[in-house]
C-alpha cells in the first residue's frame, strides 16, 4: 500500500515528471497541444511557489502518484465567508498501483488540508473514469457554473 504525504520543496522534480507523465497519457489534445520544456518550467515554478498543496503517493521509494490542490483566493461571499477556494488538479495514480484506493486516500487527505485551511468550496475538471471516485467522495455537479475560455 502506498505511502501518502505532503510533498516538499525536494519532490519538484518528481512532480513535475508525474504531472507530464500524466499529461502524456491523456493523449493528444484536440488542438493539438505538447507539453515542451517551457510548459515543464512552469510547472516546476508551480509547484516551487504557487499557492497550492500536493499529495504523493510512494512505494518503496518510488512516486506513483499524486494530486494538486491550487487555492485561490476571491472576494468573500455569504455562502464562502474565507474567500478561499480550491481547484483540484493532476490526480494521478500509476496504471499498474490503481484500484487499491491510493487516489481515495488522496483525495481525503487534501480535503482535509483544505478545510482546516478554511477554503470553503472544491473545484475539478474530472475524467469519465474518475467521476465515480468524485462522487464517492460528494463531489457533485453545478447548474450554476459557466466558464469563458479567453
Amino acid at each position: 500500500m502506498p505511502e501518502i504525504r505532503f510533498a516538499e520543496p525536494k519532490d519538484i522534480d518528481a512532480l513535475t515528471a508525474m504531472r507530464l507523465e500524466m499529461l502524456s497519457e491523456l493523449g493528444p489534445r484536440e488542438d493539438g497541444f505538447l507539453p515542451d520544456d517551457a510548459f515543464a518550467e512552469r510547472t516546476r515554478a508551480y509547484f516551487g511557489h504557487g499557492d497550492g498543496l500536493t499529495v504523493l503517493a510512494e512505494e518503496d521509494g518510488v512516486t506513483v502518484g499524486c494530486a494538486t490542490l491550487c487555492f485561490v483566493r476571491v472576494m468573500p461571499t455569504p455562502s464562502h465567508p474565507t474567500g478561499l477556494r480550491g481547484h483540484l488538479m493532476n490526480v494521478y495514480v500509476r496504471e499498474s498501483f490503481r484500484r487499491r484506493g491510493t487516489a481515495r486516500r488522496m483525495l481525503m487527505q487534501i480535503i482535509e488540508e483544505a478545510r482546516r485551511r478554511g477554503a470553503t468550496e472544491i473545484i475539478l475538471d474530472a475524467t469519465d473514469a474518475a467521476r465515480p471516485l468524485h462522487a464517492a467522495l460528494g463531489f457533485a455537479g453545478s447548474d450554476e457554473y459557466m466558464q469563458l475560455e479567453l
